[in-house]
């Protein structure tokens, strides 16, 4: 049961989404619902099977890993963990410097004007000027995974650091949190504290630490604290249920809730996770629309937009009106609204093809989860995170390889991993 621990708790997440999407309190149409549900189940039964079939395969080396703590290895990682920041900042508020000179006045608008500093941002994005600063992601993402490398390292080691040194991860973590403050961007205070909260599980798994109702209880302050937060962003830029109405230019959403009250903490909390029901599950609407649209192959850069952008830039080709998202625009927006991971994986390798990525996926997570248990392999662990990430945005949007420093994270710690398991054996 240990080794299937990990489908078990995904698996049970991912059907409670789609449990919110058809019976929540949002109310959407669904379109080609035949082909939705046969494409979910095909999907579903293709990472199972995965899972199933690496388990099978696997056999235990017997050898366990051992990674040591150097200070210079530190004080590398977290020169380019500050940098990458300094590059994420700069991209969130567009600005024009790497250094934020005007950095306190922006965390200032942030907090007192959120929705004003939101639109702002949609704005600026949307304008010609910006497309220049692009430029430096395609250099940036040699070193944009340590951003999320020195989190997993600091929770790792934590027990040896001094209190420099921990005070440099806390200075860091602020960093890492400013744009979600000044750009009025929720999602990246979600991806730290998940990030945050999935090292130390596994850190503690492999030290044999772990204390499940202590976990529960951190989990579940966590949570509240983020969907507390969430709300808060939302009463400023979102409104009121009726909002949720005026979504679909086709009148296929509803919600069968009024508003509550914001008063109470009950109220306050029932608020955020309708709203936050909106974000998670919105995606398999887009992905039933898309059903609609006939695959045109994008050539392998239509699953993410950091990529698509990269080639436009690099190469002026521009494969964007290609992807299922650009085709349903008119009826569910491409930029605004959210889409799933099988949408935007399918503009590479159809509806079809994304059983076959969903069964990679399922053999690379029990593979993974194989290594930390049996192994206690740090960079197993390190990429247990980032996988967790992409699970919990899965029915949104795409999360691993939409973004220069999720993709960049996940491929070479995916590559460390492999070397460093290259001894395990195989029946």
């Amino acid at each position: 049961m240990k080794r299937f621990a990990p489908l078990i708790f995904i698996e049970a997440y991912l059907l409670f989404t789609l449990l919110v999407f058809l019976f929540g309190p949002i109310t959407f149409v669904i379109h080609n619902e035949l082909l939705f549900y046969v494409c979910m189940i095909s999907y579903h039964l293709a990472f199972i099977l995965g899972y199933v079939v690496s388990n099978i395969l696997y056999r235990n080396s017997g050898v366990h890993h051992v990674f040591e703590f150097r200070s210079e290895t530190f004080y590398i990682i977290f020169f380019f963990a500050v940098l990458a920041s300094l590059v994420t900042y700069k991209n969130v508020m567009i600005n024009s410097s790497l250094i934020p000179w005007d950095i306190f006045s922006q965390i200032s608008d942030g907090i007192q004007s959120p929705a004003e500093v939101y639109v702002q941002r949609l704005e600026k994005i949307n304008a010609e000027n910006v497309a220049s600063s692009r430029f430096f992601n395609v250099l940036s993402i040699f070193f944009m995974f340590f951003k999320f490398l020195f989190i997993y390292y600091s929770v790792y080691f934590w027990r040896m650091y001094d209190c420099s040194k921990k005070l440099l991860f806390i200075m860091y973590s602020i960093l890492f949190i400013l744009p979600s403050l000044a750009g009025g961007v929720s999602s990246i205070l979600f991806y730290f504290f998940i990030f945050l909260s999935v090292s130390l599980f596994f850190v503690k798994l492999m030290s044999n630490e772990l204390a499940i109702l202590k976990i529960f209880a951190v989990s579940t302050i966590v949570f509240l604290l983020f969907s507390g937060f969430f709300g808060f962003m939302m009463t400023q830029r979102g409104g009121g249920f009726e909002y949720f109405n005026t979504l679909s230019p086709l009148g296929d959403i509803s919600v069968n809730i009024a508003t509550p009250e914001l008063g109470s903490i009950i109220g306050f909390y029932l608020y955020s996770f309708v709203w936050l029901s909106s974000y998670l599950v919105q995606g398999y609407y887009g992905f039933c629309l898309a059903l609609s649209e006939p695959w045109i192959w994008t050539y392998g850069f239509g699953s993410s937009h950091f990529l698509q952008n990269q080639l436009l830039l690099v190469f002026g080709v521009d494969v964007s009106n290609l992807t299922f998202q650009s085709r349903i625009s008119s009826v569910w927006d491409e930029k605004a609204m959210w889409h799933s991971f099988y949408a935007q994986m399918a503009n590479d390798v159809s509806f079809a093809g994304v059983s076959l990525i969903m069964f990679l996926f399922g053999f690379l997570l029990s593979r993974v989860w194989c290594s930390i248990i049996f192994q206690k392999s740090f960079y197993g662990s390190a990429l247990m995170p980032i996988l967790v990430v992409f699970f919990i945005f899965l029915p949104a949007n795409n999360q691993i390889f939409g973004f220069i420093d999720t993709i960049s994270y996940f491929f070479v710690i995916l590559a460390l991993w492999f070397f460093e398991n290259k001894k395990v054996v195989y029946r």
